[in-house]
């Protein structure tokens, strides 16, 4: 402890004495040991950070799978919850939960927020307790409509009533209907689902109030809840799983429809610790390769910095050189040594780290403000923790330790005499091709190209997306979302309303046309409904379930979605007329082709019907992503299938943005109490479907342009001190009749020989590596030609730059100064 205080006040000493290459040290090292800490501190919060409730590590969810027509983790009918929630006892409590954008207030104070329907039994099994007032209780939930209670988030508590005490018993309005206020969560409870934070809470028992039908509580068929289950004591996650397959076995006999798929596989229930399934098991193979890429990003960030450490700690030891060799003549032993240089190193990692914490905190602020066009913001708890810091410390002492040790060696070993007598080392020591510092060069161009291609790749993936042809037009659109169950109105007022919204709207000057619809493409998130074709028997592995929307007159006109066949839906098209549905050309190819299919039926309500005649065949789309391939999709009458909540959209012959106020104005003369959300245009819209490789892009971009200026740096200086140590070596050749040209070459040769190694390694690596990004790109390959050959292209000029200046340098040496240099 002794000798590690007296290398700490050591280290501290030429800290203090050497401002410069301290300051260019912690500050390298901060860079890229706090943008480590930022992402781990993400990543930690998506794959590692419990739920903030009472034994976390009890609960676990449970899954309604569908075989290989679907998905192994569906969701759950109500019915089938009630029946797992009394028929098992391994569990002390089960719960279920359904969440969705709601409209919250009335007129111009109605905002979206998002709203969860809960068992009575949620807070209490959770054992999450209020801050405020109290949660639900199991007797509010048995008793359909009789009490209209809800709890509030933290967040909405603080941003809407201003962390109001008196809040409790105040009354507000959700989807037009009130409810009283009982509590406010915790701050730090944010939900059971990862970055779905919900607003409100309000108990299963007033699902019509908020706009679920009556089916949705009592069809098996419908399967539309998250159940999570807390475990009794003792009980495992295997021995849970074993009673659900018991119970899955036996609803299966009793219901055999609702329980046996079209493939006649039966569904099964898997049940999963709610640590692993705190984000979507479906899509955790995605979002553990997004952890891995993003992790290996800023590693690489670190790397390079790193290096530039152990260059900076090489020629510093260089000049103590003549210091070492005195306190090793004078009898310190080489491990002693090494270790106050190690030291050393490990207090300007550590400091650095320091420094990087306070990067982390003006990331994740960065992080917080960063708002992509989502329909509800995703919402992590990236905060500072236990964890993050335990990280930010091993990443500091490790970084220090590894990349101080080799200087550390390399420093130690020393010529004694020529050291004291304070002679350089003979002319041809001066250089290397093999030493230390230069295959630190060769890691730095290998891990800037393979930063470079990869960001290349987003770049161009990015303008390849955005020129894809989405099947309908975004320019000059806007949408708005229009939710009429908000304010009470009944279908036939509701149906009403949206007419005269659409007709004044289309009279507007600037109007080309006007339509509804209950989505808009590309927003992720669309309807699904079990498909029957009449006479079409599907075999075994078919999805016979498929996407929908619901339109209204107009639409396709409005979106300039080309009809190949047949008519668009008219006013004809009436509820008690014959039902009808338009088509894609891929359903019209998976199931008639060759022939017309004009005339044909199909039912989205079972087997028996109603049928539903086409009339019409639409072009193929992008419906759910731009780089998904085609896919059957049907489109229904909004007047035969009322949805109360559509998306109004308007073909403009301007900037859509103009006609904002005037819809508004519309919309408000009819009745002024229907919120309007999620105004936008186009362009906008197009925003959540490019997300992806923009983010991509935004990441790898900047990160490789960090790591292009430290490599940069890095071999600049490596080139300028082996100028230095090498000016008598080129005095004697320029002596000796070497012309500058040469000399010249000779420096510029030597360089790029390293910039040739590093850009071969990095090529292996990045082809190795970006295979990875295949999922991620649009119209490009991972491994493409152009990107590969352009980035090494550039990397190599800049190189290029970075080495003929200290080349320039060499020609100045005067040889007679150069024969007598020291």
């Amino acid at each position: 402890m002794t000798k590690l205080m007296q290398d700490l006040r050591s280290g501290y000493r030429l800290m203090l004495k050497s401002p410069g290459f301290t300051a260019v040290a912690v500050l390298s090292l901060a860079l890229g040991i706090g943008a480590n800490t930022a992402i781990f501190s993400v990543v930690s919060a998506v794959l590692f950070r419990p739920l903030p409730v009472k034994d976390p590590k009890q609960l676990v969810s449970l899954y309604s799978g569908f075989g290989s027509n679907r998905t192994t983790f569906g969701p759950f009918s109500y019915a089938d919850y009630v029946d797992f929630a009394e028929k098992t006892d391994v569990f002390s409590g089960l719960v279920a939960h359904f969440q969705d954008s709601m409209i919250l207030g009335e007129s111009d104070q109605a905002i979206a927020v998002q709203a969860a329907v809960v068992t009575g039994n949620y807070f209490s099994t959770l054992g999450v307790e209020a801050v405020r007032g109290r949660t639900f209780t199991v007797e509010e939930d048995r008793v359909k409509g009789a009490n209209p209670v809800a709890v509030l988030s933290n967040g909405l508590w603080q941003k809407r009533f201003g962390g109001d005490p008196n809040v409790i018993g105040t009354t507000v309005k959700l989807k037009g209907q009130p409810f009283t206020i009982i509590g406010v969560a915790p701050g730090r409870f944010t939900g059971t689902d990862l970055g779905r934070a919900p607003d409100i809470w309000v108990p299963m028992s007033m699902y019509a109030q908020v706009g679920l039908s009556d089916s949705m509580m009592t069809k098996r068929e419908n399967h539309w809840l998250s159940v999570i289950g807390r475990l009794k004591p003792d009980v495992t996650v295997g021995q849970a799983q074993a009673r659900v397959n018991v119970l899955a076995k036996q609803l299966t006999q009793e219901y055999p429809a609702e329980w046996t798929i079209k493939s006649r596989e039966d569904r099964t229930v898997t049940v999963l610790s709610q640590t692993t399934a705190w984000y979507p098991p479906e899509v955790q193979g995605s979002i553990v390769g997004i952890a891995v890429l993003l992790m290996g990003i800023v590693g690489m960030v670190l790397l390079i910095a790193c290096t530039n450490l152990a260059n900076l700690m090489l020629a510093r030891a260089s000049a103590r050189r003549k210091e070492i060799s005195i306190r090793m003549a004078v009898g310190a032993k080489r491990v002693r040594l090494i270790q106050q240089l190690l030291t050393e190193s490990v207090m300007l990692a550590v400091v650095g780290g320091v420094l990087g914490v306070f990067i982390v905190w003006v990331l994740e602020k960065l992080l917080i403000a960063f708002k992509p066009a989502v329909a509800s913001q995703i919402t992590l708890d990236i905060g500072l923790d236990a964890r993050v810091f335990i990280f930010t410390l091993v990443v500091s002492i490790f970084t220090g330790v590894l990349f101080g040790l080799a200087p550390a060696l390399q420093a130690t070993k020393v010529d004694l005499v020529p050291a004291l007598k304070n002679e350089a080392a003979s002319p041809g020591r001066g250089y290397r091709r093999y030493g230390l510092r230069n295959l630190l060069i060769v890691a730095q161009v290998s891990v800037s190209l393979v930063l470079l291609i990869g960001a290349g790749l987003f770049v161009r993936s990015l303008r390849n997306a955005q020129s894809i042809d989405p099947g309908f037009e975004m320019d000059h659109l806007l949408t708005m979302k229009l939710d009429t169950t908000a304010v009470g109105l009944d279908e036939n007022k509701a149906t009403a309303f949206y007419k005269n919204v659409v007709e004044q709207t289309r009279s507007l000057p600037g109007v080309r046309s006007v339509s509804m619809a209950s989505s808009s493409p590309l927003e992720v998130i669309s309807g699904l409904r079990p498909v029957h074709v009449e006479g079409y028997a599907p075999r075994p592995g078919d999805d016979m379930n498929y996407s929908f929307n619901i339109v209204a007159p107009d639409y396709f006109q409005t979106m300039g979605i080309p009809l190949i066949q047949g008519r668009e839906f008219n006013d004809g098209d009436k509820p008690k007329s014959e039902e009808v549905v338009i088509i894609n050309e891929t359903m019209a190819r998976t199931f008639w082709p060759n022939q017309d299919p004009i005339g044909k039926r199909i039912s989205d309500q079972g087997q028996t019907g109603p049928f539903r005649v086409i009339v019409g065949v639409a072009r193929e789309s992008k419906y759910l992503t731009l780089g998904e391939t085609p896919r059957p999709y049907y489109y229904i009458p909004l007047q035969q299938d009322f949805f109360p909540s559509v998306r109004l959209h308007i073909r403009t012959v301007g900037d859509p943005q103009s006609m904002v106020s005037s819809v508004r104005n519309v919309i408000h003369n009819l009745d002024a109490t229907v919120p309007i959300s999620n105004v936008q245009s186009g362009g906008e819209h197009l925003g959540l479907a490019l997300l992806v490789p923009r983010v991509g892009a935004m990441l790898l971009g900047p990160a490789g342009l960090v790591a292009l200026l430290l490599g940069i740096i890095g071999l600049y200086g490596v080139m300028s001190y082996s100028v230095t140590r090498r000016t008598q070596e080129i005095g004697i050749r320029m002596a000796l009749g070497a012309q500058k040209r040469d000399v010249l070459l000779m420096v510029i040769k030597e360089g790029m020989s390293l910039v040739g190694v590093g850009l071969l390694l990095g090529l292996i690596v990045a082809f190795a590596i970006t295979r990875i990004l295949t999922s991620l790109l649009y119209g490009i390959s991972a491994t493409d030609p152009l990107t590969f050959i352009v980035v090494s292209l550039i990397l190599t000029g800049v190189a290029l730059v970075s080495i003929f200046i200290p080349a320039r340098r060499a020609l100045k040496v005067d040889p007679i100064i150069a024969l007598k240099y020291d």
